[in-house]
This record gives structure tokens, C-alpha cells and sequence, in this order.
């Protein structure tokens, strides 16, 4: 009982791994089938595109496919007949070379893309060979012609040229046939019979084949003017596309320009309104010792106010903004009386942090050649960030120095001074580099980026030297007005 109890395990899986290994076989060969069957396909379809470039229109490529299905499948066996009556038959061995001349021929021209006409010519050609082929040596290539027929309903544009092959070929072919019938029934009437049978058939066939064509023809040109008018409308999307595009950018450029145009005002209007309530809060304090001195502050209250709505009207002027290298009405300016429009204003709010205010001018008459009010503009920026970042008590310096055809303007402050980090962006003014005052005030980060704007536009230029809580050294190196007349 245990030996048959073990005989049946033994037998269960014998038969187990046996269906498993079979099973493992027939998937392996399945797969290597399938490769091969990948593989076929993938030469046939490269046999199928010979001669087909990207270029080409989709009829073109159609009558390449189709002459390669017919043509390069009888290359091979009409060249194996044709070595194969070498020696019996040289005749009809030469008439098969020349028809596998004719095919290859229509190759080339695929391939190179030119004379493409000549494809018909070599196809009626090989025609005649096969006619004389089935005349001459009865080897049923007759039957062949039929070929003819199809590749010249497929290479033919005009249906007088493929009606005339189609008439050409069906009299070769009845001919052959009569003549075959004949030999063998000697019946005249029963072979015309069936010779008029065949030629109905073949005339009914092609017709048909033509009728489809046309078909195929009608269809293919509403294809192509669907998708050459898809192409045109894409166009047309692209166009507008770019039009949106640029709009939007217009518009972008706009919006960041007049947002621009506000910073700058409310960042230049600052430093003389600033000046303004310091002077009036003087006044209203009780500061003023006497008529004299109140008359003093008012003009000077008066040509800052003046001064502040030239600026707001060089602003608002678009043009002149949109090209900031612009300037207007260049004339000779005196430093000493630039420096003292820029200086009285801002000395009372300097005074709120109990710092001073020193010049150091050189000889009188010493002008540069500049734009007064941009060039006031540049150095009430200046200023006003030294008081802004000086210490409490301390002391700024405003000096201006003369060297052969220029007329150098410094501000120097020992205040807490420019971080490192930040003093390759004090010009930029997209990274905009702000920094809190000593005294708490608040910085827009686009006063440096202005004065180097109006300073470059001037011909001349603008550099400076900080350190950390040691202070700050700003050089404006302008044209000298003396130099420029000369």
C-alpha cells in the first residue's frame, strides 16, 4: 500500500512538472515567433518606404508604396528565371533581365526624385516584354499585364493616358489569348467567345478600378484642402498668438512703467517735503528770531515747492522717462549755488538728529556742465541718505573737487554704512537694496538707481567706498562746464 500510495505521488508530479515545462516551451516559442513575425514586419515596412521622404506630398507617397508592393516582390524571381534559362532559353533570359532593368529603373527614380515622368515610360516598357515573352516563348506572362494595368492606374494623372494603356493592354492580352485558344480548339466562334468574355471581364475590372480611383482622387483632394486649410488657420493662430503675446508684454512694460513713475515721484518728492515740515515745524515752534529770518525760511519753503513741480513735470513726461539717457537744456551750473539749493532745505531736518552739515566747495565759478534740476535731484538723494544713515550728533561732508575737464561732487557720511553683501545691488534697480535709517526711516531702494540713471545720461559717473558702522564716501564725476565750452 505504500509503495502504490508513493508510485501515484511520483506519477502526480511527474505529469505536473511535465505540463509546466510544456507550457514554458510553447510561451518560448511563441515569443520567439512573435519577434520573428516584429521582425518581417519592420523589413517589409522599410522595403514599403523606399524612396519616400518626408517632403513629399501624401499622393506621392501613396503611388511609392504601391509601385513598391508591386514591382520589388517580382524583382527576385524574374532575375532566378532569368539566370535560370541562362543557358536553355538566352532569349528569354534577355527579356527578363530588361524587365528587371525596367523595375529597378523605377526604383532609382524613386530614390533620387527626379524625372519622375519616366516611371510610365519604363512600365509600358516592361509591358512590350511581357507581350513578347507570352508571344514568342508561351510562358504565360500574359497574365503579367495585367500588372501593368494596375501600376499605371497608380502612376497616370490624366484619364486619357490610363484609358489608353487600359486598351493598349486588354488588345495585347485577347490577342494572346486568341491565339492560344486557337492553337489548341481550332473552334473560331468559341474562341472569340471566350476572348470577348475576357475582354468584357478585364474592361469591366478596370473600369472599375479607374471609377474608384477617381474616387480615392476626389477624396484625397478634399483630405488636402482640409488640411491645407487646418495649416492656414494654425498659421493664423500662431499669428495672434504672438499679437496676445506682445500685447500682453505692452502691457506688462506699461503697468511696470507707471508703477515705476509713482515710486519715483513719492521717492523723490520725500527729500524736499521732508525739508518743507522741517522748516514749517521751525516756524510754528517759534524758532524764527526775526522777520528777517521768517522771510528767509518762506523763500526758502517757496523754491523748494517750485523746484519739487519742475521734477514732477520732467517725471510725468513719458517720452523723456521712456528714454532716461535724455537730457534737456544741458547749461553751465555753478556748484557752489547747486550745492546750497540742495543743502538749505535738508539742513532743519538734519538738525532733527543734531547732525551737521559742512562744505567743502572749491573756487568760485567753478561750474559743471549739466541739467540743474536732474543734477539737484541726484544730490538731494545723496544727501538726504547720509543724514538718513548717519548716527545722532554726527557730521556729513559735501564737497566738490576740480580736476583737469571734471568737477568731482562727494558726500560723506560716518554712519552705519553699506553691508557687503548688498553693495553690488546698490545701483540695481529691480533688486531695489533697502535699508532702515538710524532715526527709523524707511528706505524705497530706488534713489541710487536714479542717480545713475541721470549721471550716466550726464556723460559722467558715479562710484563710491563703504564700510560697516564706518560710513559711506559718494563720488558724482561730472563734466566741467569750462572744459566744454573751451
Amino acid at each position: 500500500m505504500l509503495w502504490a500510495l508513493l508510485n501515484k505521488r511520483t506519477s502526480w508530479y511527474i505529469s505536473e512538472y511535465g505540463r509546466n515545462t510544456c507550457y514554458q516551451y510553447i510561451c518560448k516559442a511563441m515569443t520567439n515567433l512573435r519577434a520573428i513575425f516584429h521582425s518581417i514586419g519592420a523589413l517589409t515596412a522599410k522595403f514599403l518606404h523606399i524612396g519616400v521622404r518626408p517632403e513629399m506630398s501624401f499622393f506621392e507617397k501613396q503611388k511609392i508604396h504601391l509601385l513598391n508592393i508591386m514591382i520589388l516582390p517580382s524583382v527576385l524571381p524574374i532575375t532566378f528565371f532569368a539566370l535560370l534559362n541562362l543557358a536553355e532559353r538566352p532569349g528569354l533570359s534577355i527579356l527578363n533581365m530588361a524587365n528587371v532593368i525596367c523595375y529597378l529603373a523605377v526604383i532609382i527614380l524613386n530614390l533620387k526624385g527626379r524625372y519622375l515622368q519616366w516611371r510610365l515610360i519604363f512600365i509600358a516598357t516592361s509591358a512590350v516584354i511581357f507581350f513578347l515573352e507570352a508571344l514568342f516563348f508561351h510562358n504565360g506572362m500574359e497574365f503579367a499585364l495585367l500588372l501593368t494595368v494596375i501600376c499605371s492606374l497608380v502612376l497616370v494623372d490624366k484619364g486619357w493616358q490610363y484609358l489608353l494603356i487600359l486598351l493598349g493592354v486588354t488588345a495585347a492580352f485577347c490577342y494572346l489569348q486568341y491565339r492560344e485558344n486557337m492553337q489548341v480548339h481550332k473552334d473560331k466562334a468559341m474562341v472569340l467567345r471566350v476572348v470577348s468574355t475576357i475582354a468584357n471581364c478585364l474592361l469591366l475590372l478596370t473600369a472599375g478600378l479607374y471609377y474608384f480611383r477617381g474616387i480615392y482622387l476626389k477624396y484625397h483632394k478634399q483630405v488636402e484642402a482640409h488640411k491645407k486649410l487646418l495649416e492656414q488657420q494654425q498659421v493664423l493662430l500662431l499669428v495672434q498668438k504672438q499679437e496676445l503675446e506682445q500685447n500682453n508684454k505692452d502691457l506688462k512694460l506699461l503697468s511696470e512703467s507707471r508703477q515705476k513713475i509713482l515710486f519715483t515721484l513719492a521717492h523723490d518728492l520725500r527729500n524736499p517735503l521732508s525739508g518743507i515740515e522741517a522748516l514749517t515745524n521751525t516756524m510754528l515752534e517759534g524758532g524764527v528770531a526775526d522777520e528777517q529770518e521768517r522771510n528767509d525760511l518762506l523763500s526758502v519753503i517757496a523754491s523748494t515747492a517750485n523746484r519739487s513741480l519742475k521734477q514732477m513735470q520732467e517725471l510725468l513726461n513719458a517720452h523723456q522717462y521712456a528714454e532716461p539717457k535724455r537730457v534737456a537744456e544741458k547749461a553751465a551750473v555753478d556748484v557752489g549755488e547747486l550745492l546750497q539749493l540742495v543743502v538749505v532745505p535738508l539742513q532743519h531736518k538734519a538738525a532733527e538728529k543734531a547732525i551737521t552739515i559742512r562744505y567743502q566747495l572749491p573756487q568760485a565759478g567753478t561750474g559743471v556742465y549739466a541739467n540743474k534740476w536732474q543734477l539737484i535731484r541726484v544730490m538731494e538723494n545723496l544727501l538726504s541718505n547720509a543724514i538718513k544713515f548717519s548716527f545722532p550728533g554726527g557730521m556729513v561732508v559735501v564737497g566738490a573737487e576740480q580736476t583737469p575737464g571734471w568737477i568731482t561732487l562727494s558726500v560723506t557720511d560716518k554712519g552705519i554704512g553699506i553691508p557687503a553683501e548688498k553693495q553690488p545691488y546698490i545701483f540695481d534697480n529691480v533688486h531695489r537694496v533697502q535699508q532702515t535709517g538710524t532715526g527709523g526711516e524707511q528706505s524705497f531702494g530706488l534713489g541710487l538707481a536714479i542717480c545713475r540713471q541721470i549721471v550716466e545720461a550726464h556723460g559722467g559717473s558715479i562710484a563710491f567706498r563703504s564700510l560697516a558702522e564706518e560710513g559711506t564716501v559718494f563720488w558724482v564725476k561730472l563734466p566741467d562746464a569750462a572744459n566744454v565750452a573751451d
